[in-house]
């Protein structure tokens, strides 16, 4: 069974979800029968629209996230473990040598270090071991209302969210059974009986267990993010394998535009290659645009609430927007776009009629 296959066996998948369960200690964590709207955060690029108007999704190596902790796994525990670990199997290999007439081969003390010093060492391999395998995966979110989530991964509130359905999935195949929510807690979770069974065990799929655990374990920290992900197992072992785009074949139920998304289209020193930036920029919203509304996606844009710490959003005629846009910038002119502010206000205007 390979791994595409193995993520969709049942067995499988209630093993993981129990065992991130037992160490979570929390018996309402599940892998849901269906799953809910899921938002994706995104700074606004070309590669974001390529991807929104190609029906697609592009899928990241684990070891390009920013959480340093994120999709590793943890073995043999912390160093006073290891030593604990050294010492204990020192003494299983002496008791065997002294069963068939040799002793004291080698010194205890030698013995352990050089036991520590392979398990430290296994331990740093296996740490890293799902960005060497290549693992990648698509990160969303259960909020579209995230004050840190539109700051971190939308350029401090410039980018966009698409929000999506999984459940209208034409052949609810391996993407679907590959999206699980992430679990939260304040210690990685352990694989190494799982890594040490694998080696001796007659199950295969040991270490497509603890791959899986891996991926969906996170530090509490990370809480706010509500996460879920597209999981891509590792079936290419290249390092420079980084992205791998896929086809989801579903358009976004909505679009949310962060508050600050005009500021993609404004320049500051007035040089050639920010207004020749700015321009590509405007066409590129447009064209986003023209796609939305052809394809019939609402659109919204998220504004903040004077007196809370709170965003919401509020619906967005395309059409209207599309005009403001070609009334704002006509000519992609420099006298066009010195005032974001009076820009930005014409939008609220807009909002409010």
């Amino acid at each position: 069974m390979n791994f595409i296959e193995l993520i969709q066996n049942e067995e499988y998948r209630i093993f993981v979800a129990n065992r991130i369960k037992d160490h979570l200690k929390n018996s309402e964590y599940c892998f849901p029968n269906k799953i809910p709207s899921l938002f994706k955060y995104r700074a606004f690029s070309q590669h974001t629209v390529d991807d929104l108007l190609n029906k697609r999704l592009t899928l990241t190596s684990v070891g390009n996230f920013n959480d340093l902790f994120d999709s590793t796994i943890h073995s043999n525990g912390t160093a006073k473990d290891i030593k604990d670990i050294a010492e204990q199997k020192t003494k299983e290999f002496e008791k065997q040598f002294e069963c068939v007439g040799i002793e004291n081969i080698i010194k205890h003390d030698e013995w352990v270090k050089l036991e520590t010093y392979r398990l430290t060492q296994e331990s740093r391999l296996n740490f890293r071991k799902l960005d060497y395998l290549s693992t990648k995966a698509s990160c969303f979110s259960k909020r579209n209302d995230s004050i840190l989530m539109w700051s971190h991964y939308s350029s401090e509130n410039t980018g966009i969210c698409i929000e999506y359905d999984f459940n209208e999935l034409k052949n609810k195949g391996w993407i679907y059974s590959a999206l699980f929510p992430v679990a939260y807690s304040n210690e990685p979770i352990d694989l190494s009986d799982l890594l040490d069974q694998g080696e001796q065990s007659n199950d295969s799929y040991q270490l497509e267990k603890a791959i899986l655990c891996a991926t969906l374990c996170k530090s509490k920290e990370w809480e706010y993010e509500h996460e879920w992900r597209l999981f891509w197992p590792p079936v290419f072992h290249d390092d420079d394998y980084k992205y791998l785009p896929i086809n989801i074949n579903i358009n976004p139920k909505r679009v949310y535009l962060g508050y600050h998304f005009l500021k993609n289209f404004f320049y500051i020193n007035n040089t050639q290659d920010e207004i020749n930036m700015s321009e590509d920029k405007i066409k590129l919203f447009i064209k986003m645009l023209y796609f939305l509304y052809k394809e019939k996606i609402p659109v919204s844009i998220m504004l903040p609430h004077i007196g809370l710490y709170k965003l919401s959003f509020k619906n967005l005629s395309t059409k209207k927007l599309m005009n403001f846009m070609i009334e704002q910038f006509p000519e992609y002119s420099s006298e066009q776009m010195k005032y974001y502010y009076v820009c930005q206000d014409c939008l609220m205007d807009i909002l409010n009629e």
